[in-house]
């Protein structure tokens, strides 16, 4: 018996079909061990809590947990600290693995600036939709000569027209220049010509 299995592991294509079945179990477990390193399998981290955090201290925080953060946006809001994290995704106690990134939503250290558009010689109802879209208020109506109603000649910001393309403190209170049209009716002042037919 010992004679025909020392024949059968001698002979060559048995030798060779055993080399390759050792390489592929180690290639496999190489495999494991590598993908298991490389998820971080079972390596998972709480994500603290960031929230009035200025961006110097939340990024200390998050250094210490091995995480990585982003700033993708800023909103100000008055008499919150400048810079203080107002939101964070994911939430504070959420589990994660290492380097995961972690975004935040900062106050920011003024108002933003919007772009005022060009409303001149557009209806007072298409106007007053566009600057309301982009951020701004609409304070009062300010009639002026034009040949034609409730079409708007200009916009002013701070009593002032401004140009379009100024850019504005978003929410702030404007004021909508509108024509008042031609007026039909004939003043006291007018001379009555009486027909010359009657």
């Amino acid at each position: 018996m010992n004679k025909k299995v020392k024949q059968f592991l001698s002979n060559p294509y048995v030798k060779n079909i055993g080399a390759a079945l050792l390489i592929v179990i180690i290639l496999a477990v190489g495999a494991l061990f590598w993908l298991d390193s490389y998820t971080r399998h079972g390596e998972t981290i709480t994500v603290p809590n960031l929230y009035g955090l200025d961006q110097k201290a939340a990024e200390e925080v998050l250094k210490e947990k091995n995480l990585k953060y982003e700033i993708i946006d800023s909103v100000f809001v008055k008499k919150k600290k400048p810079g203080s994290v107002k939101e964070q995704n994911p939430e504070a106690g959420a589990v994660v693995k290492e380097e995961r990134k972690i975004y935040l939503t900062i106050y920011a250290n003024s108002p933003r600036k919007v772009t005022l558009p060009d409303v001149r010689d557009m209806s007072l109802r298409q106007a007053e939709a566009i600057l309301i879209s982009v951020g701004l208020k609409i304070g009062s109506y300010e009639s002026v000569p034009s040949e034609y109603k409730d079409l708007v000649k200009n916009v002013k910001y701070e009593n002032k027209i401004v140009t379009p393309g100024t850019r504005i403190t978003e929410g702030a209170s404007i004021i909508i220049c509108v024509g008042k049209g031609l007026s039909n009716e004939i003043s006291n002042d007018d001379e009555i010509i009486d027909d010359p037919w009657d």
